[in-house]
């Protein structure tokens, strides 16, 4: 872009620094929309991927609590114990699985490639 006065005109000579306006061009030809992150945005919906993983990790999370309950069955209080456990470990994987699921799809901070790229 060169700026003559206060209007742009294009130019795609390489010796012409990118401007601001040029790598949002880029960005979009890529897929990238500044720091959002693609086309979709979280509040158009879920996509499968999140919700179907979700599931297993209920299900998973329910099939360890039955388990536990019928093979180390050493009273109410040790139950408890190992219930917690599981719901605990369940819950904690499910929520690093989950921020690293999102902050991909919505990543903060978009590479800057450099023109060869």
């Amino acid at each position: 872009m060169k700026r003559v006065g206060k209007e742009t005109t294009k130019h795609h000579s390489p010796s012409i620094p990118i401007t601001e306006e040029r790598e949002r061009e880029r960005e979009r030809e890529r897929g990238w929309s500044g720091g959002g992150g693609g086309d979709r945005s979280i509040k158009e919906g879920c996509p499968i991927g999140f919700l179907m993983t979700t599931i297993i990790f209920v299900v998973v999370g329910v099939v360890a609590s039955v388990s536990v309950r019928l093979c180390c069955n050493r009273g109410p209080s040790s139950n408890l114990f190992h219930l917690t456990l599981i719901i605990t470990a369940t819950v904690c994987s499910w929520m690093m699985w989950a921020i690293v699921y999102l902050a991909q799809l919505k990543p903060l901070i978009v590479p800057i490639l450099s023109e060869g790229e």
